[in-house]
């Protein structure tokens, strides 16, 4: 399959259905900007792109993880919320423990 070709069949069907002329590289951002918000690993996407770094990457899409830092903290919240807990089951259950040993 020629490049040139697959252009051409791009723009033509494009003005066929008046959406505006997009190229071949914007079908790439798009398709990087879909499989990063769909949580595939950035280290694959970077891969799959061909970048010769991740920061590549990171760079040119970085606008798209502007959620991760509040899902972040909010795991973060989670586990020790669930360390706190389990902390008090084990200190409830040590408690018993001493209680019935006596």
């Amino acid at each position: 399959m020629r490049p040139q070709w697959v252009l051409d069949q791009l723009r033509k069907r494009t003005a066929e259905i008046d959406l505006p002329r997009i190229g071949l590289h914007d079908l790439r951002h798009i398709a990087a900007s879909i499989v990063i918000v769909m949580g595939i690993p950035l280290a694959i996407v970077s891969k799959t792109l061909r970048h010769a770094t991740l920061s590549t990457t990171i760079n040119l899409y970085g606008h798209l993880f502007k959620d991760s830092t509040d899902q972040a903290v909010n795991a973060l919240a989670k586990a020790l919320d669930q360390a706190d807990a389990d902390r008090e089951d084990a200190s409830a259950v040590l408690n018993a423990s001493a209680r019935f040993a006596a």
